[in-house]
């Protein structure tokens, strides 16, 4: 029978993995627009990058899109940003 502590391990280690994508994320993001994002405001489902914020933000990012994924794409797997 496993220990609990093994059991939540799991989960705490999915969790920091989680947290770890979205501050390289949010690194990448404020070194090519200037801007900071709170990892809070980062979301990733199915291979997006899901960004809360304003329609500035949004904008400068957009612009910027191509190469903020292919510098994404060298730690982390997604197809899109929006």
């Amino acid at each position: 029978m496993k220990k609990i502590g093994q059991f939540f391990g799991k989960f705490n280690s999915v969790a920091a993995k989680e947290i770890q994508k979205r501050v390289y994320i949010c690194n990448i993001i404020k070194n090519e627009i200037g801007q900071e994002i709170q990892i809070d405001d980062i979301s990733i489902r199915s291979g997006e990058v899901i960004i809360k914020g304003g329609s500035g933000l949004k904008s400068q990012i957009f612009i910027k899109k191509e190469k903020i994924l292919y510098l994404i794409n060298k730690e982390v797997s997604i197809r899109d940003i929006k």
